[in-house]
């Protein structure tokens, strides 16, 4: 139907506009467009234009159609919903008060976009186009007024004249305005569309291996719902018969490498998508390579071949940048090239096709330039040549020489520009060759002439300040006579003397550069050198002034501006020898002062000398006196220390015992060590010279005062005192006892009862035999005892028990120990648990201990009550799912208690006193369950067990199926099928049976009923183990007509395919049939239940061939009305 609206929309005449707004009209049809009214060519550049209407009623605008007129085939289309329902204000107003719906750029001319916008009463909605051109801009005017009536789901709507003044391919829609005057968009809106048909079932029927240039045919089986078919074939392949139909002829193109073979089908609706298969062609293989060089010379040719194989029957060789010399259908060729590199292809042909192609690049190089040495040369000897050859335009150069008188080189011999040098005279002839690659060379020659150049020098001598300076020349005319000599003395390019030996006098210091030129004949030579004359030496000697017996050290800074010190000498003024050194000390013997001299000569005899005074200071003299002291009591120091000639005015003390020192002059310290203490006195005079001195004091040792106890000193108990106390050395003479500043003893060792509880005090305090003493004093705590006790429940055999410690004890309990009666002892629990084997009557004790040591013992009895142990069977233990099993209690009681039971069958299911439980399975495999038996006595001693494994259920398959469509109920005749989606777990086979007395083992099976009724569907799903689930479904199906109406036939006598008629119509009363030509024009009509046309029009003529329209109606038996619309290809008519 699709195909039937672009030729309408196409054709410039109005009477199709009118045939088609009827077309549309009638109900059942696919896609409704409302039409923008005639259609007219005017254009407007640079503009959007469009049109917008007021929805009358809901519904979804699915389709916009764009034409394609003047070569302008790309366009851009947008949808927008203004807010509110407000329509776009008149030009030159705009609005942006709107919501784009739907945007597609670039769109292909004559064509059909699909959208989705949905459309309530009462929205305004617009749509706009822009066509592209050279500058991507121009707009397009194309239908009636700005005010046309059309027709949306049978309400009258009027489109409205709107758009832009900017263009759409690269901007969305702003800025909108509306019109009174003009045209409108050419875009048609669709809405009421259909879903897609399901694509060809196939299979495809045909070859899919064939050869280049083969006619081949391919078809597919009649779907019962399509009306048309389209064909699609490869690029250069061509269906050369019945497009259209359910068969087609195919040229396969002389160049085919394969491709796919498309088909979709149109229903009464639309298309339905393509559905393809893959044909390939039997190509030869593929020539291995292509023997023959990859590189060769400019204006050469070479040979070039590939392996002649069987059954290759051409050859077709591609060359690109060089010349093909001999005939190109043969394996081997022969190839001239020129400049640049060229590619060389093959391809071979059998009885079927082409291969691919085989390449290879060859790389041609270009021949070199002719070489030019360039002018001959004439420069004096050991002077450079320079050289001027053309240089190389690929490849590379080289000079070499070919004759000369004597051996010379070249700076480079590799660049054309070289420079050439020899210090032998005479005639050097010199060749420039230039080469690239492995192509022929080419060669040039030049001369240089090399004249002789004598050889300057000169000698002179060194002096001091305002000295003359003698010149003598020994310049060399290396077998000529030199004629003339130029002297610069000082540098300034300003010749001084023209004679061969100046004399010239400097009167200042410094270095001079001395310039000569000799010349013979035209060739001369330089020589520089430079000229001293030296200062005198500048004197700069100090020294520091130093205490007795201390090295002075003397600091030498002479300097000489050019030139070095050659000698120091130095007196020191104390009648010692004197001394030739740069950097040198001395140690005097006397303290006292001196006059030291220093004489100094350069290294071009220039002298100068320099006197200083130094001084050499007297020491000090350290001492000191202390007293003897007991140890961690203080000590005083006395300085006695003394200087000549200054004061004694720093001191720092040392005390031997590493603790800190000080610095004053009389300080006094505390000794923590005993014994004999070194003290070191270190003293400094207000010169800065320095004395030490090391004395000893004895520091007497002071008793360490010590005692032992007894920790645990429960109420009621006697405390041992003895002393542990001790000294370095020297004898402990008194021992004084204090207890709680109430009792007092002497002697090493005392005793003493308390009788209460708390903590004392005890001193004890030690005297030496030197009158040194210590105390110490420590706390002694008397403790309170405990008073053990407990709580607990009777319990049941084999359960903990729990103890509960009850003593009465202020501070925590260090230590406790439970005796079970059962001969089980447990320590260090504070509240324990203790499981007793067997019931019976047990005593239970308690023993605590605190962290004093003070302890306590209590003994209770207790009662244990029997604990069951539980029995049973399951019969049946194994089988399929639902499994019903049942379970036989047998627990027994010793003591003759009562009990009550539960049961956990494992499968989430528990019950009290119900031995009986059903196992469902649909795991897909084997599964086990444990079951468990809970028993409860009058005592409340509880007990399980678990039997693993016990109940063994064969899974149980889950029957189910989806189908395709959902409702089975309304299924029609015009397709009475369904696809069954089996969605069952856990099964291998299955049965189905679809009430019609057709069977299935298929997975996922389709359906087709032969007949209209009611059926039950049943499916049947068995696991590999023999277990098995059923489902159903019902399905309706009833009678419907569907109508097949061919799209061509040919009306040529041959007795084939020779009427025009409808068929796959049941139950009908009457039937219309009018055929139209293109113009709308009906040519011919007829009625009655079997109306067909034989190409023949109203006068009984035959028609010419072409495409021609038709409208069928018909009354089915319960009266209602259907009509089709459509075109048909009359074919075979000369």
């Amino acid at each position: 139907m699709k195909k039937f609206i672009s030729i309408l929309v196409q054709s410039r005449f109005k009477v199709l506009l009118a045939l088609m707004a009827a077309f549309f009209a009638i109900d059942g049809i696919s896609q409704v467009p409302f039409s923008p009214g005639a259609q007219i060519t005017s254009y407007t550049a640079n503009r959007v234009r469009g049109y917008h209407f007021t929805a009358q009623s809901a519904f979804r605008i699915c389709e916009v159609y764009v034409p394609n007129s003047m070569n302008n085939n790309m366009w851009h289309v947008e949808i927008v919903k203004f807010n509110s329902s407000t329509a776009p204000p008149a030009f030159p107003a705009t609005t942006n008060a709107f919501v784009s719906q739907f945007y597609a750029d670039s769109v292909t001319g004559n064509n059909s976009i699909t959208c989705n916008v949905v459309v309530a009463s009462g929205d305004v909605i617009g749509i706009y186009g822009s066509r592209s051109t050279s500058v991507g801009t121009t707009m397009a005017n194309s239908y009636d007024s700005p005010n046309f009536v059309t027709s949306i789901l049978g309400n009258n709507t009027t489109l409205r004249r709107s758009g832009m003044q900017f263009p759409l391919n690269n901007q969305q829609m702003h800025n909108i305005w509306s019109e009174v005057s003009y045209n409108t968009s050419r875009i048609i809106g669709y809405h009421s569309c259909c879903p897609l048909p399901p694509k060809p079932q196939g299979p495809f029927n045909g070859p899919t291996q064939i050869c280049q240039g083969d006619t081949v045919t391919w078809w597919i089986p009649l779907d019962s719902i399509a009306e048309d078919y389209s064909w699609t074939v490869p690029v250069g392949d061509s269906i050369v018969a019945n497009q259209g139909d359910t068969m087609i002829t195919v040229a396969i193109g002389p160049n085919s490498t394969g491709g796919q073979i498309c088909v979709e089908l149109e229903d009464s609706c639309t298309w339905s998508g393509d559905t393809c298969f893959t044909y390939t062609i039997n190509q030869p293989t593929t020539p291995s390579s292509i023997t023959g060089l990859t590189s060769v010379c400019q204006n050469s040719s070479e040979w070039y071949s590939v392996v002649a194989a069987n059954g290759i029957l051409e050859y077709d060789w591609s060359i690109t940048n060089a010349t093909l010399l001999s005939n190109e259908d043969s394996n081997a060729i022969n190839v001239s090239f020129s400049v640049g590199n060229a590619e060389i292809c093959v391809r071979v042909k059998d009885s079927c096709a082409w291969s691919d192609s085989t390449c290879i690049t060859v790389n041609t190089m270009t021949l070199p330039n002719v070489a030019n040495a360039g002018p001959d040369r004439t420069v004096c000897s050991d002077h450079k040549a320079q050289l001027a050859a053309n240089a190389a335009n690929i490849g590379s150069g080289e000079w070499t020489v070919v004759s000369s008188p004597g051996p010379g080189t070249f700076s480079d011999s590799t660049a054309h520009n070289s420079t050439y040098l020899s210090s032998v005279p005479g005639t050097h002839i010199l060749q420039w060759t230039v080469s690239a690659g492995g192509c022929p060379s080419t060669s040039d020659q030049m001369i240089v002439t090399i004249n002789i150049t004598p050889t300057a020098g000169f000698s002179t001598v060194n002096v001091c300040e305002g000295g003359p300076v003698p010149f003598n020349d020994q310049s060399t005319g290396n077998g000529a006579t030199i004629n003339s000599w130029l002297w610069d003395m000082d540098g300034d390019l300003v010749n001084n003397h023209v004679v061969q030996n100046p004399i010239h006098q400097y009167l200042n210091s410094g270095t001079y550069s001395v310039r000569l030129i000799a010349n013979v004949q035209g060739c001369a030579d330089t020589l520089f050198k430079d000229v001293y004359v030296n200062p005198v030496p500048d004197m700069d000697i100090s020294a520091d002034n130093v205490c007795f017996n201390e090295v002075m050290s003397f600091n030498n800074a002479n300097s000489v501006a050019t030139g070095a010190i050659a000698t120091t000498t130095w007196d020191f003024g104390d009648g010692t020898p004197a001394v030739s050194a740069t950097n040198v000390s001395h140690l005097y013997q006397d303290p006292g002062f001196y006059t030291v001299t220093c004489n100094t000569v350069s290294d071009s005899t220039c002298e100068s000398s320099q006197q200083i005074d130094v001084r050499v200071y007297h020491l000090p003299k350290a001492d000191f006196v202390v007293d003897n002291s007991c140890q961690y009591q203080t000590s005083v120091f006395s300085d006695k220390s003394t200087v000549t000639g200054a004061d004694v005015d720093a001191w720092t003390w040392t005390f031997g015992d590493g603790g800190d020192s000080s610095i004053i002059q009389d300080p006094s310290h505390d000794y923590n060590i005993n014994g004999f203490v070194p003290v070191h006195l270190q003293v400094w005079s207000s010169q800065g010279c320095f004395d030490d001195s090391i004395g000893y004091i004895e520091i007497y040792p002071t008793p360490v005062s010590e005692f032992n106890f007894t920790n645990k000193v429960c109420l009621g108990d006697t405390l041992d005192l003895d002393t542990v106390s001790h000294i370095a050395y020297g004898a402990m003479t008194q021992y004084d006892w204090q207890v709680d500043s109430t009792w007092f003893y002497n002697g090493k060792e005392v005793f003493h009862m308390f009788d209460a509880v708390g903590d004392y005090s005890v001193r004890l305090t030690t005297t030496s035999e030197k009158g040194c003493e210590s105390s110490i004093l420590k706390s002694v705590p008397v403790y309170e005892i405990p008073k053990a006790d407990f709580y607990f429940t009777d319990g049941c055999e084999d359960n903990k028990v729990q103890f509960t410690d009850t003593t009465f004890f202020l501070e925590p309990v260090m230590k406790y120990e439970w005796d079970f009666g059962d001969s089980t002892v447990l320590a260090d629990e504070h509240n324990p648990e203790h499981v007793f084997e067997d019931f019976g009557l047990y005593d239970v004790s308690l023993y605590v201990e605190s962290f004093r040591g003070c302890t306590s013992l209590i003994e209770h009895p207790i009662k244990i009550y029997e604990r069951l142990i539980p029995r049973f069977d399951a019969t049946p233990d194994s089988g399929c799912s639902p499994l019903t099993v049942s379970f036989i209690d047998s627990t027994a009681s010793e003591s003759g208690v009562s009990w009550e039971r539960s049961w956990v069958f494992g499968d989430g299911n528990t019950r009290l006193d119900t031995a009986e439980n059903i196992y469902l399975n649909y795991s897909g495999k084997h599964l086990s369950y444990d079951v468990t038996l809970k028993v409860l006595t009058e005592e409340n001693c509880y007990s399980e067990v678990t039997k693993d494994s016990i109940v063994y259920v064969v899974p149980q398959p889950a029957a189910s199926f989806q189908h395709t469509p959902e409702d089975l109920l309304t299924l029609s005749t015009k397709r009475p099928v369904a696809q069954f989606i089996n969605t069952s777990s856990q099964a291998n086979r299955y049965v189905w049976s679809f009430g019609d007395e057709e069977k299935s083992s298929e997975h996922n099976p389709f359906h087709e009923w032969a007949e209209a009724g009611d059926y039950e569907v049943v499916m049947i799903a068995r696991n590999i183990y023999g277990c098995t689930d059923t489902t159903k479904t019902d399905v309706n199906v009833h009678h419907v007509n569907v109508p097949y109406i061919p799209s061509a036939f040919t009306p040529n006598g041959d007795g084939k395919n020779e009427f025009f008629f409808v068929a796959g119509l049941e139950d009908i009363t009457e039937m219309d049939m009018a055929i139209y030509d293109r113009w709308g024009t009906a040519i011919y009509e007829t009625n009655g239940l079997d109306a067909s046309w034989d190409g023949r029009n109203n006068q009984n003529k035959i028609i010419q061939q072409g495409l021609y329209f038709y409208k069928i109606r018909y009354t089915d038996k319960t009266g209602e009305v259907f009509e089709h619309f459509g075109s048909v290809s009359v074919l075979g008519i000369e």
